[in-house]
């Protein structure tokens, strides 16, 4: 239970999700084991794709057969995608079980408040509280386990492809975390807009609200037009907020996407000569492009 003095005193970010986290240890360990397993389980994909390359291409000796090799590619995929199951369930159940109880310590703090002290935000926007921010906040540590399931997946990957071709490879990751550097100039921009964005978002459903608790007062007044004028106002307001958050957002992510794109195009221009010269083979090839599309992504996230 968090106690009744926590506001005054301030929450601190991560003894807080500490303290989520272990509200539902289980749920939140299961989740976090199978969304490492989801993330990290292409790496065993891009090695198997590799293996039938190679050994359709003559380019090693068959340690196990064809058909064994798409086996357990059909295999690894059906694991992987077992895996996603599980992990979304722990996802889903961590979220809901954690938001239930935050908006039940929220309640009951509310109610402890004594009642001639007035409500700490308006009615319309207390519903922006315990339904956006709870949200917000019993998501948070489901990030956890995915940044570092990829940031494993991306280890893994690089290394590998290091060990085969180790030029290509800084040729490919040293310029995307220069990308790094770019995205974090922006980042402050995306915050203070992503903070606009809520704002708008407060103030239209704390009119609504208010709106509605005083729909005689307006009848009364007759100010039906004028309230909706201010109603399409604020909402205008609020989605050029919310336009402006995901532009910058959708940019962040391209990046990444063109990223995957730029490290393909350059797997292609180096690929050739080390082909040519025997030191790069087909199935090489093949795991560099399908661990792009992965890997890239790493920056960004």
């Amino acid at each position: 239970m968090i106690e009744p003095n926590a506001q005054r005193e301030g929450l601190q970010t991560w003894p807080f999700n500490g303290a989520l986290m272990r509200r539902e240890p289980l749920v939140f360990a299961i989740h976090c084991v199978f969304q490492a397993l989801f993330l990290a389980l292409p790496v065993a994909l891009g090695l198997i794709e590799k293996t039938v390359f190679d050994t359709l291409s003559g380019a090693e000796p068959a340690a196990l057969g064809l058909w064994t090799l798409i086996a357990l590619y059909v295999t690894v995929g059906l694991a992987r995608l077992a895996c996603s199951f599980v992990a979304i369930w722990g996802d889903v159940t961590f979220r809901y079980r954690v938001g239930g109880w935050l908006r039940h310590n929220m309640l009951a703090a509310l109610l402890r408040r004594p009642g001639a002290l007035p409500m700490p935000v308006s009615t319309g926007e207390a519903i922006s509280r315990y339904r956006d921010d709870v949200g917000e906040v019993s998501d948070f540590p489901t990030w956890l386990p995915a940044v570092g399931g990829e940031a494993i997946a991306f280890a893994l990957a690089v290394i590998i492809m290091a060990r085969i071709n180790l030029l290509i490879t800084l040729v490919i990751f040293v310029p995307l975390f220069a990308l790094v550097w770019v995205i974090r100039l922006v980042w402050a921009r995306f915050m203070r807009a992503q903070e606009a964005e809520r704002e708008a978002v407060d103030k239209v459903t704390g009119f609504v609200g208010e709106l509605f608790g005083a729909v005689q007062a307006v009848k009364v007044a007759g100010a039906e037009e004028a309230a909706l004028n201010h109603y399409d106002a604020l909402n205008a307001t609020r989605g050029r907020a919310a336009l402006r958050v995901h532009l910058i957002y959708g940019i962040f992510f391209a990046f990444a996407d063109v990223a995957g794109i730029v490290g393909i195009g350059v797997v292609l221009l180096l690929a050739g000569r080390a082909l040519a010269a025997g030191s790069f083979s087909v199935g090489d090839f093949a795991l560099f492009v399908y661990y792009m599309w992965f890997t890239t992504r790493l920056p960004s996230t």
